[in-house]
């Protein structure tokens, strides 16, 4: 007995057997049913989709036993254990599913919608790994945007997220994306969508949601060079600040922020501040990499990454700088050769290292406040970011290139390539910041074939470029952040 769906997967092995087949919506009937034949001697399959025991029949079945009384004789019943959609989904996945997670089914046909809301709300609020089970149908749309704007208020829009549609069935579908770009994927009922948390990172296209062994084993070392290699992260922009300056600390938000310190008893600690400007980098830089954890970073990406970090005082961003393979490493070898450094606007070129670019001979070229630029920009159309990067074409060859503001900019600096006028950097670090045109801009970095780092989405800024290039040029320098 079951779904009429479900009943067809089953073709060959139940052939010959009495069916008993309906639509959905006929659950307690079908239930009332099983239990019928059951007490008349007869041995029955109920049949749920996934495990009986998660959103299936075996539920029902016993309400309906309780609902009948103890006068009523109650047959034998085994619930035999199936693979759930959470379980099938996060094997396709990876391993998203490895520390305390949360399920949730958004249909309101049994639920009110606002008991799905408020479940919503506390799960991200516990900072639990979450699959979404039934999240759209051909009548109801609505319930996932919503559950994305309440989740989105608690968690990092570069949560990464996985969509799995019809798991090990015929018509498979595994997509990954980030909170922030699931509204553009499809989906409907044999859709499951998982949920990261706020450790939750990428290994190529698998999601791993730590453990805590990284706490307390050193998991390192297992490459054949002793180190592991990064790949791209979680989608996400960044925020702004100083390019040498601020902390990793969270500020606004208990989620995702240490525990305020206590005495031995319990009680709150008395806050000391450090006043020591050495001081204080040292402690930003403890913090930031007690919680890097065990992200699979070369040296080159763990440098980016951190001051990255630093610069914007949030730890989620740690998850969220993507690069290509060895591009960090090509970007510190420019440098060392003593490469042009070709920037968008004058904010990133004043905020990079001096003393670092005149220790490699690294000659940081900005033409953006050029007259001669503004007028050929204003007569052709386009933004001086974009013409101040194509007036220095000749020296974007082996170079690099940062483009912290103007998505037009990155947008140039691709078209230059690929028409042929400008030779292949060496390394572009585009974060562009904004509403129009930056995330666009960034994922056709991302396919364009060039070395890259960037953070995709809206967010980014000149400061982020400038700590990541001064990143580089620490390592290029062997000196320690």
């Amino acid at each position: 007995m079951g779904y009429t769906t479900y009943l067809r997967l089953l073709a060959g092995i139940i052939e010959g057997k009495e069916i008993h087949s309906g639509r959905m919506g006929d659950e307690v009937e079908r239930a009332r049913k099983a239990l019928t034949l059951a007490r008349e001697g007869q041995a029955v399959a109920l049949v749920s989709s996934g495990d009986a025991g998660i959103y299936g029949m075996a539920g029902l079945v016993y309400e309906i036993l309780a609902a009948d009384g103890a006068d009523v004789p109650a047959p034998p019943i085994e619930v035999i254990p199936g693979i759930t959609a959470a379980a099938a989904a996060g094997a396709l996945l990876g391993a998203p599913l490895m520390n305390d997670m949360a399920v949730i089914s958004l249909s309101d046909l049994l639920t009110p919608w606002e008991t799905i809301a408020k479940r919503l709300e506390l799960a991200a609020k516990a900072d639990l790994v979450i699959a979404l089970y039934n999240p759209a149908s051909s009548k109801r749309k609505g319930p996932l945007e919503e559950a994305r704007r309440i989740l989105l208020r608690h968690l990092d829009p570069a949560t990464p997220v996985g969509v799995v549609r019809r798991a090990y069935r015929e018509g498979q579908q595994v997509e990954t994306a980030d909170l922030a770009g699931l509204a553009e994927i499809p989906v409907d009922m044999q859709t499951t969508i998982i949920i990261g948390n706020s450790t939750t990172f990428r290994v190529g296209e698998a999601m791993v949601t730590p453990r805590g062994y990284d706490r307390k084993y050193r998991l390192g070392g297992s490459g054949p060079d002793g180190s592991g290699s990064r790949a791209s992260a979680a989608d996400l922009s960044a925020g702004s600040g100083s390019p040498d300056g601020g902390s990793a600390v969270r500020s606004g938000s208990s989620e995702g922020s240490a525990a305020p310190p206590q005495t031995p008893d319990g009680g709150p600690a008395t806050y000391e501040p450090i006043r020591d400007p050495a001081g204080i980098s040292r402690r930003s830089f403890e913090i930031i990499r007690g919680h890097l954890g065990i992200l699979p970073l070369s040296e080159a990406e763990r440098a980016v990454v951190e001051r990255i970090v630093h610069t914007s005082g949030d730890l989620g961003l740690a998850r969220a700088v993507e690069f290509q393979p060895d591009a960090a490493d090509r970007g510190v070898a420019a440098l060392r050769a003593g490469c042009a450094v070709v920037t968008d606007v004058n904010m990133v070129r004043v905020a990079l290292n001096g003393r670092l670019m005149d220790r490699f001979g690294c000659r940081p070229l900005c033409l953006v406040a050029d007259p001669a630029v503004a007028g050929e920009a204003e007569r052709t159309g386009r933004t001086r970011s974009a013409m101040a990067v194509r007036k220095l074409a000749g020296e974007i060859g082996g170079g690099i290139v940062l483009v912290g503001n103007a998505p037009t900019a990155l947008e140039e600096l691709i078209d230059l390539v690929e028409e042929g006028t400008a030779k292949p950097p060496a390394l572009v670090i585009g974060i562009p910041v904004g509403f129009v045109g930056a995330r666009e801009s960034k994922d056709r970095l991302a396919a364009s074939g060039l070395p890259y780092i960037t953070i995709r989405g809206e967010r980014g800024g000149s400061p982020l470029v400038a700590a990541a290039l001064n990143a580089l040029l620490l390592v290029a320098a062997g000196e320690s952040q």
